[in-house]
């Protein structure tokens, strides 16, 4: 038994450096996804086109439908100083989505929302985008902050379900470096 055991270890420290000597890299699998993140990268140029554009139908064709949930959320500070513009604002409100393109009050105004370090998880039937983001207005940025899309690929479109993001407006905290 004593012997046995002993050729046991020897067996094992054996394979235990071949293991470590086979240091072979293991290739990477192409990801079976990237077109499906593709597309919805080329959704999210739309969106921003959209907006610079102000064009309603084209946001429109984004969305899966009219009632799309779009809820912005305001970081405390950012909250009560959008309050002291507007005394009914609340810190998470659903609304915005596209019908603020169509307002003739931004109407000569030039609007932009920028993305950084976007991500993009999915299965390849529903997603999520994230992304931190800075919205502009007439070139300076007004708010920050970071952004969640649930899309759903509908046919062989990606569309967006529902829309989340957090708000900081630059009055009460600066742009970081990295968004600018």
């Amino acid at each position: 038994m004593k012997k046995l055991l002993s050729i046991f270890t020897i067996l094992i420290v054996i394979f235990a450096i071949h293991s470590c000597e086979n240091n072979d890299p293991v290739p990477e699998q192409p990801d079976p996804f990237s077109r499906d993140k593709e597309s919805i990268k080329a959704l999210m140029k739309s969106f921003q086109e959209s907006i610079r554009t102000r064009n309603g139908a084209q946001m429109r064709k984004l969305f899966w439908n009219e009632n799309i949930v779009w809820v912005g959320a305001g970081h405390p500070e950012s909250h009560r100083f959008y309050q002291t513009l507007d005394p009914n604002i609340q810190q998470v409100e659903q609304g915005g989505a596209y019908q603020f393109l169509d307002d003739p009050i931004y109407q000569g105004i030039a609007l932009e929302e920028v993305f950084f370090e976007p991500t993009i998880d999915t299965d390849g039937q529903v997603a999520l985008a994230s992304f931190n983001y800075v919205f502009k207005v007439n070139g300076a940025a007004s708010n920050w902050g970071r952004e969640y899309w649930q899309l759903a690929k509908v046919g062989s479109d990606w569309k967006i379900l529902h829309l989340l993001y957090s708000y900081n407006a630059v009055e009460v905290k600066s742009v970081p470096p990295s968004l600018r």
